[in-house]
């Protein structure tokens, strides 16, 4: 970049000005909502907040990217400018993981509401209809409980609510199961009732795959699990696998399972033995997940 084609540092400073006011704005927007019922709290502003935050935290990284041309032929300004640029973009990190953290409280509260809804109706049902199996009831309610556990993810306090509906949960799984097997009906198709140790997400598909399958090389990037770096993932894992027309979903699967790097990530593709699942399902809470991150 030329000098001539570089901002001034008059111009540099008084956009990084805007850009604190703009940050400390944000921050206030939040803490007003913080204030707010949790369940009262618009998911849409708070994505709108969200956002707005990121745009200033990348606009804050590109201006220092640029002041740093100055820097060769002014060395004392760079201390001074470095840490101002600092302030502000660590106030971003902190709105955006408060925010992140809101979001993920707005969301799970949202669905625990209906989820107890289902919940209790379903036991209302199954006390007064001890024939019935209800196995489409529990196959629905069973997937909401595991969306929750990617809101709860991110908020520690959460668990123990997610954990509880579980419990509830497996009670009416395992009477349905008991009910099935009275009747001489195979499991199959029905979700598999295991102990609360993982956070997967689970939904009824085709037959999960062995792990003998021989793959073609493929030079693959890795999903580190954090959004920022989703869009460059998945524009080359898109190019390289889930639009290559002489892979099936099997090895599609098996190469998003060998692209991701965080546990969360892990999880949602590579539930449990004896869970069934689609490449296109998990793919698709894959990217949910990475969106309500």
């Amino acid at each position: 970049m030329d000098k001539e084609e570089v901002p001034s540092l008059k111009n540099l400073r008084s956009n990084r000005k805007q850009m604190e006011k703009t940050t400390k704005s944000l921050g206030r927007q939040l803490k007003t909502l913080l204030k707010r019922d949790i369940n009262k709290v618009d998911t849409g502003k708070l994505q709108q907040l969200k956002t707005s935050i990121h745009e200033v935290a990348d606009n804050i990284q590109r201006e220092r990217t640029i002041m740093t041309t100055y820097y060769d032929e002014e060395p004392s300004i760079a201390d001074d400018d470095d840490k101002a640029s600092d302030d502000i973009y660590n106030l971003t990190l902190e709105i955006v993981e408060n925010t992140n953290e809101l979001i993920s409280k707005n969301l799970f509260y949202k669905l625990a509401t209906e989820v107890d809804g289902d919940v209790h109706a379903l036991e209302v049902s199954m006390e007064a209809d001890s024939e019935a199996t209800h196995s489409e009831d529990i196959a629905s309610l069973s997937g909401k409980i595991d969306k929750l556990s990617v809101y709860s993810c991110h908020v520690t306090e959460l668990e123990d609510v997610r954990k509880a509906f579980r419990t509830r949960y497996l009670k009416m799984k395992r009477e349905m199961e008991s009910r099935v097997r009275s009747k001489a009906v195979p499991l199959a198709s029905l979700p598999s009732c295991d102990s609360d140790t993982h956070s997967s997400i689970s939904s009824p598909a085709t037959p999960r795959f062995g792990g003998n399958i021989r793959l073609p090389k493929i030079e693959l990037h890795t999903f580190d699990g954090k959004q920022i770096h989703w869009p460059v993932f998945w524009e080359r894992f898109s190019t390289a696998v889930d639009k290559n027309p002489d892979l099936n979903d099997e090895e599609k699967l098996s190469y998003l399972r060998s692209s991701m790097k965080s546990k969360l990530a892990q999880d949602i593709v590579s539930p449990p033995t004896g869970d069934t699942h689609t490449y296109s399902t998990l793919l698709q809470l894959l990217k949910d997940a990475v969106r309500e991150a």
